[in-house]
């Protein structure tokens, strides 16, 4: 009964941590200090995470580039399809990918991808990939440059991601006219869905297994892999999905924190074996993703008023980042809010701002 408690409760605080725009599943797991608990919010927080940057274009570092055709689809009325096509993703990756994890298929895999070198040669990879075909591709190198010293500078900062991402990526889009959105251009898919799937259910797995490689980063080669925004959604479902198996599996095989969860999981006493908790997290998977359809048109209207109502929600998210980054996260929020608003005046892709993450993780393999 007391797992069931803690299992529920998971579920709760990892749907809440999707939902709401600029939070993250590593700022509410650690207030769960039980397996079941920890396993739930984080497939809750998978499922609902999809929600924000279609309905308020704001943007996690789970998801990364798929904010952008979700935005196109969204402005097409098309939003409840990108939902529909990023949270199926995810839900089938977790359906596919956990019954292989439980038979420890991937074990040899996780410690060959723990590797540096091959981690620094994705890496690298990426960061090229994300210069390809940038129209203005000085600024975008300041973008880059510049959060990636924001990035470095709040390395020791409590929590620093939720304020850099809200800055970079939510008040930032919350601000700007419909005229702004950034909006890629997109080709038609030819009917493909497998392959879609199948890339990226293993970039996920990748990113899961190859340190300093996180989903956002890598979503980045994902994105140019694939051809259209129905494409890119049901991709980017599936990486999330992919990599949030592969993480506590990898976790279960080598010990690797690859994730919030995982690190949660190393530090509280209870332990659960390997098939009860990727049990767990497929059920919570099934259960977030009906809830999502069941409350979903109520969610909508709750954004709707949100966008009516800009300055409650950034009174709220400030709130937020002080409960959870203290003074200096405010600080932080307002540093990265001033790069994402000169990212939009300088028309370049707000994907640059990701520097915050690989340029830290450059340097830690570098020195």
């Amino acid at each position: 009964m007391f797992m069931l408690y803690e299992f529920l409760t998971g579920i709760v605080k990892g749907l809440l941590s999707g939902a709401v725009p600029g939070m993250h599943i590593n700022n509410i797991v650690s207030t769960i200090n039980d397996p079941a608990g920890i396993v739930a919010s984080y497939a809750a927080f998978i499922i609902f995470s999809f929600v924000p940057p279609i309905y308020l274009y704001s943007m996690n570092i789970d998801i990364g580039v798929a904010m952008f055709p979700s935005q196109r689809m969204a402005l097409q009325g098309r939003s409840r399809e990108a939902l529909l096509l990023s949270t199926s993703g995810a839900l089938l990756s977790f359906m596919i990918m956990a019954p292989l994890l439980a038979i420890h298929i991937f074990d040899p895999i996780f410690n060959l991808f723990s590797n540096e070198y091959i981690a620094l040669t994705i890496l690298l990879l990426i960061i090229i990939a994300l210069f390809i075909k940038q129209k203005r591709l000085f600024y975008a190198l300041l973008i880059f440059l510049l959060t990636g010293l924001l990035g470095i500078a709040s390395m020791k900062i409590q929590n620093a991601l939720m304020p850099m991402l809200s800055g970079f990526f939510g008040l930032p889009a919350l601000l700007q006219k419909g005229s702004e959105i950034e909006l890629p251009e997109s080709t038609s898919s030819g009917g493909r869905t497998v392959l879609p799937f199948l890339l990226a259910s293993f970039s996920g797995f990748v990113a899961a297994s190859t340190k300093a490689v996180t989903p956002g980063a890598i979503s980045i080669l994902l994105y140019i892999w694939l051809r259209s925004d129905e494409e890119r959604m049901l991709g980017m479902g599936a990486l999330v999905g992919s990599n949030a198996v592969a993480t506590i599996g990898n976790f279960y095989a080598t010990g690797a924190l690859r994730s919030g969860p995982a690190a949660q999981l190393a530090r509280i006493e209870i332990s659960i074996p390997l098939s009860r908790a990727l049990f767990l997290l497929l059920l919570s998977a099934v259960l977030s993703f009906i809830l999502l359809l069941l409350f979903s048109r109520y969610l909508v209207k709750v954004y709707r008023a949100i966008n009516r109502w800009k300055i409650i929600f950034i009174a709220l998210l400030l709130i937020l980042i002080f409960l959870f980054s203290g003074v200096i996260g405010i600080f932080l929020f307002f540093v990265s809010s001033t790069i994402g608003i000169l990212t939009i005046k300088l028309r370049v892709r707000r994907i640059n701002c990701m520097g915050c993450i690989m340029v830290p993780a450059l340097i830690g393999f570098l020195y």
